[in-house]
């Protein structure tokens, strides 16, 4: 939450030092942490009028320190933990258990469609809240058989946080490559940069042997930072 609150105050860990942009209720939160000192897991809205995609926006690395934890409980705690930091309502963590648990699916070596059935029967079998496991069944398209065969008209791109999350799973099972489908989730229209961020986590982790376009890396900016970040991250959670 302290490097949330500088990123929002500061514009730090950004390309030049200054605020990208940052959505109501990731802000509203913060301004839980540093104005109204509510305790770092009480920050997020609990209202379902907050369920915006904000929090899948920062969760991916959290898949990679979590890749080699075989406790079920304790990946699902600490994923819970981490949404509501800034989203509190439990349709938001249940979106965040179902993308962390394909995640690791995907980590661990399976292919998309399958890491969806087994994250969907790990989910049902695991999660005793009941209004969580209530909340699973909004996201029941996802889990359909045929769901990959959904035409693209009617998947939706608005920043709703279940929007979000199936529009990116649409992409990564309907394209072959990592490139293809980030090209086609920013052409999706709608929310494009956080449905291309998470189509991108998802296809790198379903073909880690696909390296990163190099031009595209050439037109990052402040390799400096990037580098520094990447290369503290990877000594401590790349696998051997």
């Amino acid at each position: 939450m302290s490097r949330f609150e500088n990123y929002m105050r500061f514009g730090t860990n950004t390309p030049r030092g200054e605020l990208l942009d940052i959505g109501r209720t990731c802000a509203h939160a913060i301004r839980n942490y540093a104005i109204n000192q509510f305790p770092a897991r009480q920050c997020g809205d609990p209202s379902v009028h907050a369920n915006g995609n904000g929090v899948l926006m920062y969760l991916a690395p959290l898949a990679v320190a979590l890749q080699n934890d075989t406790s079920v409980a304790h990946r699902l705690t600490i994923t819970r933990n981490y949404t509501m930091l800034t989203h509190g309502h439990a349709r938001s963590v249940v979106a965040s258990l179902i993308y962390l648990e394909v995640l690791h699916a995907l980590h661990q070596g399976q292919a998309l469609p399958a890491a969806l059935v087994l994250v969907h029967e790990l989910l049902i079998s695991t999660i005793k809240d009941m209004t969580l496991l209530g909340e699973l069944s909004t996201y029941g398209a996802l889990f359909s058989p045929d769901f990959a065969q959904t035409k693209a008209g009617v998947i939706r791109t608005s920043g709703y946080v279940v929007d979000i999350l199936l529009a990116a799973c649409w992409l990564a099972l309907n394209y072959q490559t990592p490139r293809e489908a980030v090209l086609a989730a920013v052409n999706f229209g709608g929310d494009t940069d956080t449905i291309a961020t998470i189509t991108a986590a998802l296809t790198a982790a379903w073909h880690p042997d696909i390296t990163v376009d190099t031009k595209w890396w050439q037109q990052t900016l402040n390799h400096k930072l990037l580098n520094a970040h990447f290369e503290v991250f990877t000594a401590k959670f790349a696998s051997s």
